[in-house]
């Protein structure tokens, strides 16, 4: 192959995925399931419809599917995100995705919606980040959602993946 074929060639590649729509791209679908499970599920969840599976079609493009973990697959998307419910607290999780730039993603979507990230719970290493938003609810009550994730080698971490867990829960304002 010479210099020319192969520059068309790679040409032609970078044309063809640069004309793919956003939603097919694996990796964009992954972050959007997983600020999905965040938010669609888990805000919408511990807000006062705790049935996850009842707001499955309902509040987001990807279906619940139930896994043999217990969790929920939001979808049958790269990075596995999943959601559950444990008590009074919602739960979603991912593998596999950029860290940060998913979590911007998350945060982009929360404050759009009324969250504000407490900056002085925020916490970002070169490899672990933990970030915390707010909103107040209905009456006496608040929504807290705490990000926290890790990238490959992490300190006190084995996983060879990044790992993102999302905590979603209601309290009262006085806690």
């Amino acid at each position: 192959m010479n210099s020319t074929t192969a520059l068309a060639g790679a040409f032609s590649l970078l044309t063809a995925l640069s004309v793919q729509p956003l939603s097919a791209n694996p990796l964009q679908q992954g972050i959007q399931g997983f600020n999905d499970a965040v938010y669609n599920y888990c805000v919408t969840a511990v807000s006062g419809q705790r049935d996850l599976m009842a707001l499955s079609g309902k509040v987001s493009e990807f279906p619940l599917q139930e896994r043999s973990d217990g969790m929920l697959g939001v979808g049958n998307l790269p990075g596995g995100p999943a959601v559950a419910m444990e008590d009074d607290q919602c739960i979603a999780s991912a593998f596999a995705l950029p860290v940060a730039f998913t979590f911007d993603a998350v945060a982009q979507g929360l404050e759009i919606n009324g969250f504000a990230e407490d900056s002085d719970a925020r916490s970002i290493s070169e490899k672990s980040v933990i970030r915390l938003f707010t909103k107040a609810g209905d009456g006496k009550k608040v929504i807290r959602v705490r990000l926290s994730g890790n990238e490959p080698g992490a300190p006190n971490t084995a996983s060879r993946y990044s790992t993102l867990v999302a905590f979603v829960s209601v309290e009262d304002s006085s806690n």
